[in-house]
């Protein structure tokens, strides 16, 4: 087994190592950047097959945008939802314009349409995130992939980590109910003896109650480690 850290290793580097002509590449991922397709399209143009799936509902009939229109499209990317992965991040659309965006997004569906079936996991239920690169030489894979992106691969600065921890620490607690305008009286804290404590407000606020039971709670964990490729824990305390 082998680090990359994507500063003295990049992963982009490394699959252009491992994916030979004729290899066969399957990923699971979050998203799927035309960047990234454009940073490895001579290694990507050569492989027999690429399937990849997206381990979060993407191009699902019930919550597709256009589903009322009867216009035929390919590849219809709203600006939100999980279609616009194929945009790239955020860092990666402030250093393409439009014209550069449109030629790449062209390359990359005819590329699509010879070479890889992409597919969404409607199911909802936690998925290994990966890369598998089967090559006649050998077979390399690559886990825990949060994306397949140019800053996956390490060719751009993002701040995926950042986002990632705090996305792993909101998931945990998915389920608990959304609580507003609820009101506290603030501790005044000591009062020396026959003094009054004043107050430049007399309500405060702290954090809404956990109303989420343990079980729920320690399922939500076990997800994010699902996603994280790390050890499960077994209780919480």
């Amino acid at each position: 087994m082998e680090v990359l850290d994507n500063i003295s290793r990049l992963l982009g580097d490394d699959l252009k190592g491992t994916v030979r002509p004729g290899a066969k590449v399957r990923i699971a991922a979050s998203s799927f950047s035309i960047y990234a397709f454009e940073a490895l399209k001579q290694e990507l143009d050569s492989v027999e097959a690429l399937q990849f799936i997206f381990t979060t509902p993407t191009f699902v009939a019930q919550e597709a945008t256009d589903r009322v229109a009867k216009v035929p499209r390919e590849f219809h990317i709203p600006q939100a939802g999980g279609e616009r992965g194929f945009h790239g991040s955020e860092f990666e659309i402030r250093l393409k314009n439009k014209l550069t965006q449109r030629a790449i997004a062209k390359e990359c569906a005819e590329w699509i349409r010879r070479k890889a079936q992409f597919r969404s996991n409607w199911s909802g239920a936690p998925m290994q995130q990966f890369a598998c690169v089967d090559a006649a030489e050998a077979s390399t894979v690559y886990m825990p992939l949060h994306g397949f992106t140019a800053v996956d691969l390490g060719y751009q600065q993002g701040n995926a980590v950042q986002t990632e921890a705090v996305k792993a620490v909101v998931d945990c607690f998915d389920g608990q109910p959304l609580q507003t305008g609820l009101g506290y009286r603030i501790d005044p804290g000591r009062v020396a003896t026959g003094q009054q404590a004043r107050l430049e407000m007399e309500s405060g606020f702290r954090n809404n109650a956990l109303l989420l039971p343990a079980e729920a709670i320690l399922k939500n964990i076990q997800a994010v480690q699902v996603r994280q490729s790390t050890r499960h824990i077994s209780m919480t305390s």
